[in-house]
């Protein structure tokens, strides 16, 4: 598209519909490869410049993302969900069936800092409620929807979770 409007290459009309959508702010047939919202091509672009800057960095990482990622970035989340499970059983030698997720709001900057068995990530909203980070708890509001602080998506051995399940109840 760049070489067209720059002159150094001939119109076809494949580089002819494109340029009517982007004009249009339709997102190209062509460029559709997963599905997505009904934006506009200018946010289409920015959410994938987005994406792709974060995998980026997830190359880059020796974490695989630990310290933290945008959940809602990766192409499929669910694969990661599960590489992260997979990762964390074999480190502790736990058998899959034995980890559950556990998934922590609202910690400090020092217990995010010092997470050894979680993964941190962002990006998520609510619809219809807020976290109160000072009650710890979440409430109703008026909003449509909220971005949530960062969150901790832990995966721990199934008899810790039990424990601490008990102890909540006391």
């Amino acid at each position: 598209m760049l070489e067209l409007c720059k002159g150094l290459r001939k119109q076809t009309n494949i580089l002819k519909q494109q340029s009517e959508d982007l004009h249009s702010e339709t997102i190209p047939k062509q460029w559709r490869k997963y599905v997505v919202a009904n934006i506009t091509a200018t946010a289409w672009i920015i959410d994938l410049v987005k994406r792709v800057e974060q995998l980026k960095r997830l190359s880059e990482s020796k974490d695989f993302g630990q310290s933290g990622l945008w959940f809602g970035g990766l192409c499929f989340p669910e694969a990661y969900l599960t590489a992260t499970r997979q990762y964390i059983a074999q480190n502790n030698s736990w058998s899959l069936e034995d980890v559950v997720l556990k998934f922590e709001i609202g910690l400090s900057e020092e217990q995010l800092a010092s997470n050894d068995q979680g993964f941190i990530l962002t990006g998520f909203t609510m619809q219809g409620a807020d976290y109160a980070a000072d009650q710890q708890r979440f409430k109703m509001t008026e909003k449509i929807s909220v971005d949530l602080p960062a969150v901790n998506f832990k995966w721990v051995h199934i008899d810790q979770f039990k424990k601490e399940q008990n102890q909540d109840q006391i």
